[in-house]
């Protein structure tokens, strides 16, 4: 009889400790209170957002904007668009575009302006503050010579982040 005595107040020890208690920081005033002043704590949480456009394609000999709006980030971030990564559509890195997926197939090279500014793979191609629009006009340009016809494919990846 004594270890069920002593089971039962160890189980209520038990649930009395697990019991999850409510602080109430909750200031009552009353005609008695000292003091006729409360404080109540006022907070709201803005998620940070951004819209970054990149266009789906590109033909060389045009021309593609890239565009940010409805910044809100940080004060002192900057959202940011870079050129991560190219490649010809047979794997060959950089600006190139190639006629077919083999590693025999014609390669065409190309390059990008912004302005007077040549983009290579890790260029900068925007940086924008909170609450400012940026847009960059992108000319793909051909090269001089052609050797071979067909159509020339690849990709470029665009990375965004904030910083």
């Amino acid at each position: 009889m004594n270890i069920k005595k002593i089971t039962a107040v160890f189980l209520a020890a038990i649930a009395a400790i697990s019991m999850s208690y409510t602080v109430c920081a909750d200031t009552t005033i009353t005609e008695g209170s000292s003091s006729k002043t409360a404080n109540m704590n006022v907070s709201y949480t803005v998620q940070p957002s951004y819209t970054v456009t990149i266009p789906a394609s590109v033909t060389i000999g045009g021309s593609a904007t890239v565009s940010v709006k409805d910044i809100c980030i940080e004060k002192g971030k900057k959202v940011e668009v870079k050129l991560s990564s190219a490649e010809a559509q047979n794997n060959q890195e950089g600006l190139k575009v190639s006629a077919g997926t083999d590693t025999s197939s014609p390669v065409l090279d190309y390059t990008i302006k912004k302005g007077a500014e040549s983009i290579t793979v890790n260029s900068e191609i925007l940086s924008a503050e909170a609450g400012k629009d940026v847009t960059a006009s992108l000319e793909f340009t051909p090269p001089g010579e052609y050797t071979y016809s067909g159509t020339y494919q690849g990709t470029i990846t665009f990375a965004v982040s904030v910083s």
